[in-house]
């Protein structure tokens, strides 16, 4: 809507011709299509990443934050893209290590969508079940067949884990140099049994909607 306002000021401004005008209007041109320029890789991924680190650095300019999460090297919107493949190829490491009798009914619970997502869409090909979470509209899906005997959790620590399940060891752990940090040695564990019920008797504990 502003853009529109203001081409109509801009028309209307340039209906009196003048060399003034025409030459102000060049200059202005000129300064948007350099600004422009300049800024481009911020907005768009059109560099290798070190070289964008670099460029970011010549121009003195710090990611900002888009959340409320720590960012590194990375804006957000970029730190975001990475990370997902190591994550499903780590999870894959530790579900296989499993016996087989423990792969066939174990789960794959993310503590978040990112995760989650990344599970479901590169796992495939890894030979992973879908995810399940209880982040937002995961937990809505419920916790599919598990009973909760055996999970991969990714995410959480010891001290969330003990007071659900009987059985909580760590077994690996995601890192990708580029990613959001908190997405960075995020503990992988396998858990099991239920202290209470069924995995679905205490579904409603694992909900998280932030």
């Amino acid at each position: 809507m502003l853009y529109a306002g203001g081409a109509v000021a801009i028309e209307s401004w340039l209906a009196e011709r003048s060399k003034a005008r025409a030459m102000v209007l060049r200059v202005a041109v000129v300064l948007l299509v350099l600004l422009d320029t300049i800024g481009w890789p911020m907005a768009m991924p059109m560099m290798p990443v070190e070289k964008f680190i670099a460029y970011e650095e010549a121009l003195h300019v710090a990611p900002k934050r888009t959340e409320t999460t720590e960012v590194s090297q990375l804006p957000q919107q970029y730190a975001d893209m990475f990370g997902w493949q190591e994550a499903a190829a780590a999870v894959a490491q530790v579900y296989n290590r499993l016996p087989a009798e423990d792969r066939s009914k174990c789960g794959i619970f993310a503590r978040n969508y990112g995760e989650a997502g990344a599970i479901d869409y590169f796992g495939p090909q890894l030979g992973l079940p879908k995810a399940i979470s209880g982040h937002q509209n995961y937990w809505l899906w419920g916790p599919g067949p598990y009973t909760g005997e055996c999970l991969i959790v990714i995410g959480g620590s010891h001290e969330l884990l003990d007071p659900l399940f009987t059985s909580v060891t760590q077994a690996g752990e995601l890192y990708q140099q580029y990613a959001m940090p908190f997405e960075n040695h995020r503990p992988i564990w396998i858990v099991r049994g239920t202290k209470s019920g069924t995995l679905r008797d205490i579904w409603p504990k694992l909900k998280l909607w932030y």
